[in-house]
Formats: C-alpha cells, sequence, structure tokens
C-alpha cells in the first residue's frame, strides 16, 4: 500500500447521496494521503466545508427530466447530450491536468472515469448501480443496448468498482448490479455514511431528497402518518446533514424515496424504512424492493399510494421481525467500517 498519494474525487452534484456517502472515505483518505475534489452544485460545497480540500467545479452532467409524475427519457437523454459539448469536456480535463493525481475516485460522475484513464491515472469507481438503463423503464432496445454498451466500457475502464452495500446475498441493490464479465473488480465495503442509532422516538422522518426527483403524492404523506397517531418530520433534502443524522437515529422508521445513501445510513441506525420511488426510476424501485426482500422494511407502489396501502406498510416496519432484521444488518455495518475498507482499497491503486 502507498502511503503519500494524491487522490482526487469526482462527484455527481444531483442531490447530496453522492457526497454523503464520499465524504467519510475522504476524511479517512486525508489522514495519509492528499485530497482534493471536484463536483457542481451544493455537493460541491457540502465537500467543501467538511473536508476543506481544494475543489474545482465540473459541468453538471446527469439532470433527469421530469414530464408531471413521470421520467421523461427522451428528454433527460437530450439535455444530457447537449451538456457533453466541447467545452465542457475540456474542463473535464483541464480539472485533472490541474491536480496531476494519483488515482481518481469517481462517485456518480461517469464521464470522470473516462477522463482519467485519458490523463493515465487508475480509477476507483463507487457505484451501486452499474447498468445505466436501470435509471429508465425500457423505452426502445436501440436505447438499453447502447446504454448497455456505456455501462460495459464504464465497468471495463474501472480498476476497482466499490459497492457501498453489504455483501451478496445480503446486498440492498444488489438488482441493480451488473457485472459485465468483471466480477474480480466488485467490492462490496457496507455503507460508509454510518450513523450509530438512538432511542426511538415516536417520531417518523419523511424525506423526499435533494434531487427534486420524485412523485407529488409522496407529499401527501405526512399528513397520512399524522392521522395514524405519528408525529411527522418533513424535508426536501435541504436541511443540515448533521440534524439529519439525529432525525435517523431516533425515528420510529422512515419514509425515502428510494435513494440508496439514506436506505444505507437507516439501516446503519437501525432505523426501518418505507421507500416510495417514483414508478419508473427503475434504479430507486430496485433499492425499495431491496429493503423489502432483506426484511427491512416495505416498498410502496407510489402509482398505488393510499392511507390502507400506507397503514399496511407502517404495520410491517413497526414487526418485530423487520426491528430484529434492522438491528443485524447495523451491527454488521458498523464492525464492517465501509469507510475505512473503501480507503484502503482505493489506497491500493497506488501498489
Amino acid at each position: 500500500m502507498v502511503i503519500g498519494m494524491h487522490i482526487h474525487f469526482m462527484v455527481n452534484g444531483i442531490g447530496l447521496g453522492h457526497a454523503h456517502r464520499s465524504l467519510p472515505i475522504m476524511r479517512e483518505l486525508a489522514r495519509r494521503n492528499e485530497v482534493s475534489a471536484s463536483g457542481f452544485g451544493p455537493a460541491l460545497n457540502e465537500i467543501r466545508d467538511s473536508v476543506g480540500c481544494k475543489c474545482d467545479e465540473l459541468p453538471p452532467i446527469g439532470d433527469i427530466i421530469k414530464g408531471g409524475d413521470e421520467i421523461d427519457v427522451k428528454m433527460s437523454i437530450w439535455e444530457n447530450i447537449k451538456k457533453l459539448r466541447p467545452m465542457a469536456i475540456k474542463r473535464i480535463s483541464d480539472v485533472l491536468s490541474g491536480v496531476r493525481p494519483d488515482a481518481v475516485v469517481v462517485d456518480g460522475y461517469v464521464l470522470g472515469v473516462y477522463a482519467a484513464k485519458m490523463h493515465g491515472a487508475r480509477v476507483a469507481n463507487i457505484a451501486n448501480c452499474t447498468k445505466l438503463w436501470y435509471v429508465f423503464p425500457k423505452t426502445h432496445s436501440i436505447i438499453e443496448s447502447g446504454s448497455d454498451v456505456f455501462s460495459r466500457m464504464v465497468v471495463d475502464l474501472s480498476d476497482k468498482v466499490i459497492v457501498p452495500d453489504l455483501p451478496p446475498p445480503f446486498t440492498v441493490s444488489r438488482d441493480n448490479i451488473a457485472y459485465f464479465g468483471a466480477r474480480h473488480k466488485f467490492h462490496y465495503v457496507g455503507p460508509t455514511a454510518l450513523i450509530k442509532g438512538g432511542r426511538k422516538k415516536d417520531s417518523v422522518l419523511v424525506s423526499r431528497g435533494g434531487s427534486g426527483v420524485h412523485n407529488s403524492g409522496f407529499d401527501d404523506v405526512p399528513d397520512m402518518l399524522e392521522r395514524q397517531g405519528f408525529e411527522t418530520v418533513y424535508t426536501d433534502g435541504k436541511m443540515e446533514r448533521r440534524e439529519v443524522e439525529r432525525l435517523i437515529a431516533s425515528s420510529r422508521f422512515a419514509v425515502l424515496h428510494g435513494g440508496h445513501t439514506s436506505m444505507m445510513s437507516c439501516i446503519s441506525a437501525s432505523t426501518p424504512v418505507i421507500g416510495i420511488p417514483l414508478g419508473d426510476y427503475t434504479e430507486r424501485v430496485n433499492n425499495s424492493k431491496g429493503i423489502e426482500a432483506q426484511g427491512l422494511g416495505a416498498g410502496l407502489d407510489e402509482s398505488w399510494l393510499s392511507e390502507q396501502a400506507l397503514e399496511i406498510a407502517t404495520g410491517t416496519v413497526l414487526s418485530r421481525r423487520v426491528r430484529e432484521n434492522v438491528g443485524i444488518f447495523a451491527n454488521a455495518a458498523h464492525k464492517g467500517q465501509g469507510h475505512i475498507k473503501a480507503a484502503r482499497i482505493i489506497e491500493s491503486l497506488g501498489e
């Protein structure tokens, strides 16, 4: 293992999930190495404030465009293609030229994998979803085939793929992982954004995340829960991370939009989850199905969201079986220390 490397993180700024799971790894690496970062949006500010390292701005890529309560696939693809103009690609290259890292860590900013390889750097790819079209519903065979080619190339170019989830068969995001014949590159380190569970109160955290990609019916959930007798705290992703962690630790359960980082943080705090993802956001739907399959909570179909369905889901997450399962997973997560495992894997790129 080489100590004293220069390690550069390239982080997706759509929402804060990518930043929050990378930050503990960055802090661990900064104890022995020089760490710098690039990204965009609020995520970049979060990294700058939390780690205090050199930060550069990247072109924002990865937008998901909604039409009503559905993802507009054609517009999403078109808007992101428009952003791949020569000046944007040059900007990505200039960032790496300016810092000249020994290794690059990419979390959700997949163009960083290509840029790093162009600069001769080794790459660790942090991902809980390795198949691009899992983000969208099945639309057209040409789109699916093209995205599969792109996804395969990302895995092929990555020297290591770090999955911030528990190992198979206990992986929540297992339906989002495709190996593309390179299973040896994948390392399941467990949750990296660990939260120590506290004494549970009667309050419930309802979080729609900060990406803005959620169904309109989600906004009715707090009222539904309060009619069941629960006190709720509702956040749209703008609440300070420290306060969110406090609420996750103390809530009886959490209702989430299906984002992977939020789900794994809840698991680490022994807090059961009800997932209500946007119906055609396949990656989040699969996360919610994974939560249910592992006995850690319940997943609801947003198109059939009702008082009765939510009441059944509430009874499920408060059951003894779910509470015991979440406790087992939380113990495994804290013993595993995923951020430390991930840091060691990244440092091994220098060997």
